[in-house]
């Protein structure tokens, strides 16, 4: 038996180093209405802690066939078992280990202490360096510096560029540079400066697509490949969703791109690179973000644009994928509405055989997860 449990606020908590961090409303409407996700990663005799107001929602809209054999509990008191969160952190940790009544399943604080370090922006260049050493004749492209100096990072920093805050969540603590700096962005760099310690800057390339390479690394430190994920973003680069897809045919896109050799050997490369960085440090899911970019008349790949040492949105759609197999692809998205009475008239206006519910809708839900049926 495993537990798993969704704490959406990782990236948040990584962010802020504070274990006593307090989330925001939105985040905590986030985590209330779409922590139930977890259950497409679960598998029979398995327990999925959602907030103590969503276990009778759940039992009652997961009762499936495919569902049977998972139990629903309060996150506020879970089983005392091996447990999955969605990411480990320090906020995390004291979450579970109140809830179960026992650390024996919690991570040492110097171990989560590595974890936040290993997920900082700064190890974008350390695996960009080794990708490149690996693969020298490979169309690829992406570069990231990181300053710790205002100074060095003002005197350096390119006209057109993008800069990164060390630990941020899906398109937050990323700002864009298109010309001369304005007091704004200088306040964001001395204000992130100050609190994270450190700034990532990359170029801007033309970017035709978004996807992510899906690993596991096991309690030996062996990363090994698990799938390939194409999802979409806005313009301010947050998440708005994955293409849900079998893997042959998000391999035959991504293959439309660049030839068949090139995805073998980013996949086998960043088996080697993820497998010497999370040594003695991280087991659990890993996702790598990476982008096809367009080159004066060409197609190159930027093969480490993030790395995320947590369980992804990717490999949720995955799950979904493999629950519900079909010959129509769809989009799995997210949508937030500012009440729960807005959030049942935007499904309501919707043609019900265009689109399926993936978390129940409640009196007090504002988020859901839903497939959108591409026809």
């Amino acid at each position: 038996m495993k537990v798993f449990y969704f704490n959406y606020s990782h990236d948040v908590q990584l962010s802020s180093g504070d274990t006593m961090y307090n989330l925001s409303k939105n985040v905590r409407a986030l985590e209330f209405a779409l922590q139930p996700l977890a259950i497409f990663s679960s598998a029979f005799g398995d327990v999925v802690a959602v907030h103590p107001e969503m276990v009778s929602a759940c039992e009652v809209f997961y009762n499936r066939d495919f569902f049977k054999g998972v139990k629903f509990v309060s996150a506020s008191s879970m089983p005392a078992a091996p447990v999955e969160p969605w990411g480990w952190d320090a906020g995390v940790a004291l979450v579970i280990k109140k809830a179960m009544q026992t650390d024996r399943y919690v991570l040492k604080q110097d171990q989560l202490t590595k974890i936040r370090m290993l997920s900082s922006r700064q190890n974008v260049s350390v695996c960009l360096d080794k990708l490149f050493s690996l693969m020298p004749q490979t169309p690829l492209c992406g570069r990231s510096d990181f300053y710790i100096l205002k100074e060095k990072l003002m005197a350096e920093m390119p006209q057109k560029c993008v800069l990164k805050a060390p630990w941020s969540s899906s398109g937050r603590g990323i700002r864009y540079k298109n010309g001369a700096l304005d007091d704004r962005l200088e306040a964001w760099i001395d204000r992130v400066l100050q609190v994270q310690g450190g700034i990532e800057v990359e170029p801007y390339y033309d970017k035709l697509s978004d996807w992510a390479m899906e690993f596991y690394a096991d309690a030996d430190g062996k990363v090994s490949y698990t799938g390939l994920s194409r999802f979409f973003t806005s313009p301010l680069s947050g998440y708005t969703g994955n293409l849900v897809a079998p893997q042959e045919q998000l391999e035959r896109e991504w293959c439309a791109q660049l030839p068949a050799y090139v995805f073998q050997d980013v996949r086998r490369s960043l088996e080697i690179v993820l497998s010497q960085m999370v040594e003695g440090v991280y087991y659990g899911p890993i996702g790598v973000d990476m982008m096809f970019c367009k080159v004066g008349d060409g197609v190159v790949l930027h093969p480490c644009v993030e790395i995320n040492f947590r369980r992804t949105m990717g490999q949720v759609a995955q799950s979904v994928a493999e629950r519900f197999p079909s010959s129509v692809p769809s989009r799995m998205e997210l949508v937030y509405k500012p009440s729960p009475t807005a959030l049942r008239a935007f499904f309501a206006s919707k043609d019900a055989d265009a689109v399926r519910l993936l978390t129940p809708l409640t009196d007090k839900t504002q988020f859901a997860a839903y497939l959108d049926f591409i026809v």
